[in-house]
């Protein structure tokens, strides 16, 4: 796989969410959102009401920043980095 552009525009469907604590748990969502990724480091994710919180689907806005497998979210000062595993890639 190459390197995802820094100068990437994208959408992503989030096809499967899956999220893995430290005790081994997994949890799994299906459809979960979407994620834009707009040039410049800028973008907005869309949860669905199964992975936001209070059960309402939220917009958030973001910086990302990548690697050539990975690109990294930051949404607030006060949350942690997410990182998101590129999976795979199509052009539409």
């Amino acid at each position: 796989m190459s390197k995802v552009s820094s100068r990437l525009r994208a959408d992503w469907n989030i096809d499967r969410f899956e999220m893995r604590t430290p005790d081994g748990q997994t949890s799994i969502i299906e459809n979960a959102g979407s994620i834009v990724l707009n040039r410049g480091g800028q973008g907005v994710q869309t949860f669905t009401a199964a992975l936001a919180h209070a059960g309402q689907a939220t917009e958030t806005q973001f910086v990302w920043d990548n690697t050539g497998h990975t690109v990294s979210i930051k949404s607030s000062e006060n949350e942690p980095r997410k990182v998101w595993i590129i999976v795979k890639s199509t052009k539409a």
